[in-house]
């Protein structure tokens, strides 16, 4: 009943956190469109997005990997060393990333950047990946909390909604300073937070040498998540470009707005799925036949919420197409397009999850990237004779393709 109790709560702090801090950004966005600050809105939204693929950058899948290897230790060892061993060897690498990264874009700042308001938002925003190679986001996960990450996660969004208001009607360089400092302090928040939440639940940060070993696998599986979780970063703004070229920016509109949707669903179901990380990492090393079964078995929340999901977008796209508004009519078609990618987008994920739960990360990464290369290519192909129910069709091909290959490897294993 705890177990229940504290998987329900998990679920509510990642949903209601993740409207929190993405609301807040949606809020401030929208004051600034009433206030015709579009300069400002957009400039944000550039480098916010660009800030965020270096955070993603930095973790290296951490997120993953560190849930998994805390969930098999929470399992099998109460004692805490190996977990903060683990910890230290995974931060070694965020660290080491976090340097790079910054080297590579105060180059960049110095070099060829000439615009006052990009120089001053990375200056200010660049602590913020040294600070977040300290996060422990995936040990909460691993310990089946990650209801407290999620929530200590709304912080550089909150901060970074703050400063976008407070930054209205001041000079380039200062609003872009403004933010890239709210950016930072928000990652500073964040881990804080985490810290006093890990004391909440009896741990006590504890340093301990990491090894060599232990240092070269976290590498290896961080630059395979990386290399599965950036390349489906990029595909979406492919894809964008893609539209803008062929398409107009009409087309295009309606194109980001089925997007946005979808992605705020499957960003709900991914809350659902990440609750039972843990219990998937824990079955899979007591079964090992027909894993499959055994990850819908686990996930049967989150895909019969995923068929709500779909059959809600499906019933209110049809509802739309009926109005004699044109652009009502264009946004019901969308819907009832994208209410298939839903369901075959969040199963795609679901078995890459199971994947990712026996440490499958090199597989994952090459299914990931053959997967955006192939949906890039059927993006082109098919957006000139199709417009965007082109993009469409490609997403939901390369997520066909993907379960069937996910299944594949997972029923060799």
């Amino acid at each position: 009943m705890a177990t229940l109790k504290n998987k329900y709560l998990n679920i509510l702090l990642l949903i209601s956190s993740y409207g929190l801090g993405q609301g807040s950004i949606f809020a401030a966005q929208t004051w600034l469109v009433a206030r015709q600050e579009l300069n400002l809105l957009a400039a944000f939204g550039t480098h916010f997005s660009v800030a965020m693929l270096g955070i993603i950058f930095v973790d290296a899948g951490s997120l993953t990997v560190f849930a998994r290897q805390s969930s098999l230790l929470a399992e099998h060892d109460t004692n805490p060393t190996p977990f903060w061993k683990l910890f230290w060897e995974v931060t070694t690498i965020r660290v080491t990333l976090s340097l790079f990264c910054t080297l590579a874009i105060s180059v960049y700042l110095f070099l060829l950047s000439d615009d006052k308001f990009t120089t001053n938002f990375f200056l200010y925003a660049l602590p913020a990946y040294l600070v977040w190679g300290f996060n422990f986001s995936g040990l909460f996960d691993g310990l089946r909390r990650s209801g407290l990450s999620g929530a200590t996660g709304a912080m550089p969004y909150i901060f970074s909604a703050t400063a976008l208001i407070l930054s209205v009607g001041r000079a380039n360089e200062d609003a872009g300073a403004m933010l890239g400092l709210a950016f930072t302090s928000g990652h500073i928040a964040a881990l804080a937070l985490q810290v006093v939440s890990l004391k909440s639940v009896g741990m006590r940060i504890t340093f301990v040498l990491p090894g060599w070993e232990g240092i070269w696998q976290a590498a290896r599986d961080g630059l395979s998540l990386i290399g599965s979780t950036i390349p489906g970063q990029l595909y979406y703004r492919f894809q964008l470009l893609i539209s803008v070229t062929l398409l107009g920016s009409e087309s295009t509109a309606l194109f980001v707005y089925g997007k946005q949707i979808l992605a705020a669903t499957m960003q709900i179901v991914g809350f659902l799925r990440r609750v039972e990380f843990p219990s998937i990492v824990s079955s899979m090393t007591l079964e090992s036949r027909n894993k499959p079964t055994l990850i819908l078995r686990h996930q049967w929340i989150s895909i019969i919420t995923t068929f709500i999901f779909s059959m809600v977008m499906l019933t209110v796209g049809l509802g739309l197409t009926l109005e004699n508004d044109k652009n009502f009519s264009r946004i019901g078609s969308v819907l009832v397009a994208f209410s298939a990618v839903v369901l075959t987008g969040s199963l795609a994920l679901t078995f890459k999850q199971g994947m990712a739960a026996l440490g499958q990360f090199r597989p994952l990464m090459l299914l990931s990237v053959a997967g955006v290369i192939g949906g890039a290519f059927l993006s082109v192909t098919l957006a000139r004779p199709l417009g965007i129910y082109g993009f469409v069709l490609a997403d939901l091909l390369e997520g066909i393709i993907c379960i069937t290959v996910s299944v594949y490897i997972l029923r060799r294993k």
